[in-house]
């Protein structure tokens, strides 16, 4: 075992000082060729290459009696580093060239054609994500708004029962003598108060909130308030009643809120720790 490795080391060392390391004449093409064909083919002639090898970009290449070698290579488009190496025991010669893969005017319009069309699909693709996330999130908000009661059913929010009782829209409330014209249209909302406590409860309309289904919340309108009353006999608004236990007021508080708004959810007065209430319009 001994006697093979020196024969081995010896051979290589014999290899390496058989006239030092390889070298490269009339490599094929030159540094920075450029061409609109899919591969290149590198030719040269290598000499003192003894029982070494010749590798193109790590592939092997076979070299004739006379060291000419030839190898074709796929390109890939824009610049393609070749390397030319002549490995001879621990010695190498290493030729480094460039080539650079153009496109055809015929490659060039369809790589035009397909970025265009890659765009157009990927816009078409995220305008169709984000049409489902909507539509899922308007859905869910549908289906909570379905679950939410409605005009004749009672809410108990704190100590106090609310029910809505009708809801009317106008673009203006009042009569000739009091009248009030909406910035969008007037909800107006007929509501019945009972207070379940056994002591007296503060109310006032300005604790109610509207909130549609774009989350906006409106206050309620203090002009359209005070005009709906007045122009239907009188004290029909809920400004701070005094409600006493088991007893009940029914009134209106009148909201201004954008034309056409949808979702309409009357929120209703809670306390700091409490869980707020809603009422499907």
């Amino acid at each position: 075992m001994i006697v093979l490795g020196l024969i081995v080391v010896f051979s290589i060392i014999g290899n390496i000082s058989e006239g030092g390391s390889a070298h490269f004449s009339d490599i094929s093409p030159k540094d920075g060729f450029a061409t609109t064909g899919t591969g290149v083919t590198i030719t040269g002639k290598v000499s003192n290459l003894g029982k070494g090898k010749v590798l193109v970009n790590e592939h092997t290449v076979e070299v004739d009696a006379n060291g000419q070698f030839t190898y074709t290579l796929a390109l890939k488009e824009g610049e393609n580093d070749i390397s030319v190496v002549g490995r001879k025991g621990f010695s190498a010669a290493t030729e480094t060239i460039v080539v650079k893969k153009n496109l055809t005017p015929e490659e060039a319009a369809k790589k035009e054609a397909d970025k265009v069309k890659a765009e157009a699909q990927k816009a078409a693709d995220e305008k169709a994500q984000k049409e489902a996330a909507d539509k899922a999130v308007a859905d869910k908000s549908k289906s909570q708004y379905d679950s939410l009661p409605g005009v004749g059913t009672t809410v108990k929010s704190d100590d106090l029962e609310f029910t809505v009782q009708k809801v009317e829209r106008h673009a203006s409330v009042g009569n000739k003598y009091s009248k009030a014209d909406a910035n969008g249209e007037f909800v107006v909302v007929f509501l019945k108060v009972k207070n379940t406590a056994s002591s007296p409860q503060m109310f006032d309309g300005s604790t109610m909130r509207i909130k549609d289904s774009k989350d906006r919340e409106f206050s309620k309108s203090n002009e359209g308030d005070v005009a709906y009353s007045l122009g239907n006999g009188g004290k029909l608004n809920f400004f701070l009643e005094q409600m006493q236990p088991d007893l009940e007021k029914s009134g209106v508080v009148v909201f201004d809120v954008p034309k056409g708004a949808e979702g309409l959810t009357l929120k209703l007065p809670s306390g700091v720790f409490s869980e707020t209430k809603y009422i499907r319009l």
